[in-house]
């Protein structure tokens, strides 16, 4: 999971980690060096980061990492950034985010993965 916000992050890996093997990272820079040495079955993203945006990570990575990553955001996405996003055509999730919107959300994901 990635997420800049130090309260979300641990909050919500922690209740994840309740049910999955979850890794976090602070920013697309970690998550790229977790991205290099593990293969993850879902990469859960934030948009927004001060930095550099959840979007761009995405535009790094190879098609079939991209085909895992599910999306969250919690602020007003600029018409620029609504139009990076559904490009990737990567599903989101708006904050405040349950851990049962997200279970789905992933279990979702995960079939449709493997249905390919």
């Amino acid at each position: 999971m990635i997420d800049d916000d130090d309260g979300v992050r641990r909050s919500l890996g922690r209740l994840l980690a309740e049910r999955h093997e979850v890794d976090t990272a602070n920013g697309p820079a970690a998550a790229r060096a977790l991205l290099a040495e593990k293969a993850y079955d879902v990469v859960l993203c934030d948009v927004m980061m001060p930095d550099e945006t959840g979007l761009d990570l995405v535009a790094s990575l190879d098609a079939e990492t991209t085909a895992r990553v599910l999306f969250m955001t919690g602020g007003v996405l600029g018409a620029e950034l609504q139009d990076r996003l559904q490009r990737t055509a990567r599903p989101v999730l708006l904050k405040p985010l349950s851990v049962k919107a997200i279970d789905a959300a992933m279990r979702e994901l995960v079939a449709a993965l493997g249905q390919r």
